[in-house]
């Protein structure tokens, strides 16, 4: 008896050719997809920089404006104060103005004055009728100041706070004492600082 033939089963052949251009497909896709959003992401953080250095140059020149603008505020100011200051330093006051000054800064009326003398621009005194007593005033930084009535010569510590310039005659004191040598006083008895001889008698001897 003949063996009987029997066929072998031969499978074909799977040709992947078709996978592998599937997968450079895919691969291309996926490196042009990163490409364009590494791309995408670069323009949007390079157009915020760009944004953000515009933003800062348009703050940096509008506080540049402001400072110049209040430089030039500042020295119109200062400029104004300095022509007021010079203008009111400069200026000279008649007798008349003089006295209206002190006499409306201290209430005063002609009535109530006895005597008026002016040493100058910065220096005055007078006597009243009520409380009686001589002041002494002086002008200080656009301002009179008086000093206490003189009913007696006080001790120098009533002047303590009163200028060199503008303090009366005064006794020296010894322990808080007021003695006998006096102070600020002239030869002729009248005070250095405001001698008898320049004093312009405005009102009363």
């Amino acid at each position: 008896m003949e063996p009987q033939f029997q066929p072998q089963v031969v499978e074909p052949v799977v040709r992947r050719d078709g996978n592998y251009k599937k997968y450079l497909i895919l691969a291309a896709v996926v490196i042009l997809f990163s490409a364009l959003t590494g791309v995408t992401v670069w323009y949007l953080m390079n157009k915020q920089i760009t944004d953000n250095q515009a933003a800062n140059a348009t703050q940096v020149s509008v506080l540049q404006n402001q400072i110049s603008s209040y430089k030039k505020t500042n020295t119109s100011l200062v400029a104004a104060a300095t022509a007021t200051k010079t203008a009111s330093t400069s200026t000279t006051l008649t007798n008349d103005q003089i006295f209206n000054q002190v006499a409306t800064q201290f209430g005063l009326t002609r009535s109530n004055i006895t005597t008026f003398k002016i040493w100058g621009q910065d220096k005055v005194s007078y006597g009243l009728l009520t409380p009686p007593g001589v002041l002494f005033a002086y002008k200080e930084s656009g301002q009179w100041q008086k000093t206490v009535p003189e009913l007696a010569i006080a001790g120098c510590s009533v002047y303590a706070s009163v200028p060199e310039q503008y303090k009366p005659v005064c006794a020296i004191e010894v322990n808080g004492v007021a003695g006998s040598d006096l102070a600020y006083q002239a030869g002729d008895g009248s005070s250095i600082n405001y001698p008898q001889s320049a004093a312009v008698k405005y009102i009363g001897s």
